[in-house]
């Protein structure tokens, strides 16, 4: 196996054994020792790698939100619906997830996920309306995790009445972003 590769199986390993620990006791009663013995990986490679249980769970979701990300056509610019259903479409996987982490309150790694991504879309100028007002506003990304992501628990935990296209529509209306 390539270095790469390692360090992928490495990080799949630490993210199930962090929501398998995370699903039996509060986070703050997981040692990363506990941890890295039930994910057979070394305290010295954790720390190496990362300072929280918190950094495992965000490079994990910014991982596979990347993965997701790369199946999208490669088109010039993205319409907001398309990147929400995207978006949706991916919540909908890691389903169970989510929730977890919503109900152990780790909000800030979906919301630092999500942050992630947009970042990246946008300085890749994959993202329409780049020349908005509100899209150059500094709280503009913040503001939109925040809905984006409440939005998708709500949808989550109501049992995801709508498809990943439908939330993505209710997403532009929200958003008021024309496609």
């Amino acid at each position: 196996m390539s270095p790469q590769e390692v360090k992928l199986v490495k990080l799949k390993q630490l993210h199930t054994a962090t929501l398998e620990l995370l699903a039996q006791k509060p986070k703050n009663n997981i040692t990363i020792s506990e941890l890295c013995r039930k994910a057979r990986v070394s305290r010295t490679y954790f720390y190496r790698r990362y300072q929280t249980i918190e950094d495992v769970l965000l490079q994990y979701q910014e991982m596979e939100m990347m993965i997701y990300l790369r199946k999208i056509p490669n088109t010039d610019r993205l319409s907001f619906s398309f990147l929400m259903t995207a978006y949706f479409g991916l919540v909908e996987t890691m389903a169970s997830e989510t929730l977890l982490l919503h109900r152990v309150g780790l909000d800030d790694v979906i919301l630092g996920s999500f942050n992630t991504v947009h970042a990246y879309l946008n300085a890749h100028q994959k993202i329409r309306n780049r020349s908005s007002n509100r899209v150059k506003n500094r709280y503009f990304r913040t503001f939109m995790a925040g809905g984006v992501v409440s939005v998708a628990i709500e949808w989550l935990e109501s049992g995801m009445p709508n498809t990943p296209a439908q939330m993505g529509q209710v997403m532009a209306t929200l958003f008021a972003i024309e496609d």
